[in-house]
């Protein structure tokens, strides 16, 4: 008997602790965004005294009525904001190869500034620091051009947010 109640609370313990997950239907265009946790998320909602607020982070956790959002490193969560699910008025998912990309483009950025000075030889220091300073300037507008961070999904443009709960067995 010992043995089964142990098997039991196993069991309950693995339900209790499976994965949630936001999904954002589009009633006009039916595209499907799936939002879990640990993925990187911009969220638009309606906060204190009705004012739009947005929030930037990992999700963390995921309820039958909050989000959690905030940062992880390695295993310390720094809780950002709880944000309820019926108050979200938009959002942009940003997938982990848009985060490599634009990491590797604001690298080259950035050592493309510090050479492209070394190019124009017979010039003088204040010179130098204007063309690296333009030039950072320059490709920080063209890295915010190919990888915004504007939400575009909203409820205004018939999206629908709807909690999916894991199947049990």
């Amino acid at each position: 008997m010992r043995n089964l109640l142990l098997i039991f609370l196993f069991l309950l313990s693995i339900l209790s602790f499976s994965q949630n997950a936001l999904r954002f239907n589009n009633i006009v265009t039916a595209d499907t965004v799936w939002v879990f946790e640990n993925d990187k998320v911009i969220i638009k909602y309606t906060g204190y005294l009705s004012q739009i607020e947005e929030i930037k982070g990992k999700v963390l956790e995921i309820n039958d009525s909050i989000i959690i959002i905030g940062s992880k490193i390695f295993a310390f969560k720094t809780i950002f904001k709880q944000v309820e699910i019926a108050n979200i008025q938009g959002f942009r998912k940003i997938t982990k190869s848009q985060i490599v990309f634009k990491t590797i483009l604001n690298v080259g950025i950035l050592a493309g500034s510090i050479y492209l000075p070394n190019v124009f030889v017979g010039t003088n220091f204040l010179q130098n620091y204007l063309i690296s300073f333009s030039s950072g300037l320059f490709g920080f507008g063209v890295s915010n051009i190919i990888y915004p961070t504007k939400i575009k999904n909203t409820k205004n443009t018939a999206w629908k947010c709807t909690i999916m709960y894991p199947t049990k067995f």
